[in-house]
């Protein structure tokens, strides 16, 4: 594969993403909506931060994952509608490589979602005298990760269904993913016995993005070790790499006509 050819694809598709103006919709829902927590904080006696803190995170998160399933599962159907893929999987283009660049691409789109929001978060924390710690940075780096990894999952998904499908699929594995955590802390418990294994098998699939979630060490400033947050992170590209590499064996069989 072509490092080169992965990038040409990936600034294409950042550019045709930033031409939608359902992102900017989106994008501006979210500004709006995070500000709002300074109003909600205000009517709660000391502890508007955490408020803050809270409300921002969790619909940082929350509008990401819009973006990345809206973006997501119409990557590959729109160049297919278009004809598009044709053309450009007729030159020495590879559709692995055509896959991982539209990944990246997505992943650029994304990122520069995320850091308009993430600054207007600490802007009002900033605003508002909050101490900006290192557990946040930790926190918003993984939310950026957890998007990662369903950006992941909405390409697996659209490489073989429709958009409308492929995001009933990927928002139903995110919900999952967030409640793999209490699935695994209850099967020790869970009676008949027999219904273990096979949800053992289920919750070790999903995703595990309750790993991802910080904002309860920010709202009470517990900071994580170096190490687990490196693990978080590698646990984030392992998956999406696989998720990647199913979507590509999944691809390169795709019959176009």
């Amino acid at each position: 594969m072509s490092p080169q050819r992965i990038w040409a694809v990936a600034v294409n598709t950042f550019r045709e993403a930033v031409r939608n103006k359902i992102l900017y919709a989106l994008l501006v829902a979210a500004v709006a909506v995070i500000t709002s927590g300074v109003f909600l904080g205000r009517l709660a006696l000391d502890q508007h931060i955490r408020i803050i803190q809270d409300f921002g995170l969790f619909f940082m998160t929350l509008f990401g994952m819009v973006i990345a399933v809206f973006v997501g599962v119409n990557l590959l159907y729109d160049e297919v509608r278009r004809r598009t893929a044709y053309v450009l999987l007729a030159t020495p283009l590879r559709r692995t490589e055509f896959l991982l660049g539209k990944y990246a691409g997505m992943l650029l789109t994304i990122g520069v979602q995320v850091t308009v929001m993430a600054a207007v978060v600490l802007l009002l924390l900033w605003i508002e005298g909050a101490p900006l710690g290192a557990v946040l940075a930790q926190a918003m780096a993984l939310a950026y990760a957890e998007l990662a990894v369903i950006t992941a999952v909405a390409v697996l998904f659209s490489s073989f269904s429709t958009p409308y499908l492929s995001g009933v699929f990927t928002l139903s594995i995110f919900v999952m993913g967030r409640l793999s955590g209490e699935l695994i802390r209850l099967l020790p418990t869970l009676e008949p016995a027999s219904l273990r294994p096979p949800l053992q098998a289920i919750a070790s699939v999903l995703p595990q993005l309750w790993r991802f979630d910080y904002t309860a060490r920010v709202v009470y400033g517990r900071p994580v070790s170096a190490d687990t947050f490196g693990l978080t992170l590698l646990y984030a590209v392992t998956y999406s790499a696989i998720a990647l590499a199913v979507a590509a064996f999944v691809f390169r069989r795709k019959d176009f006509v």
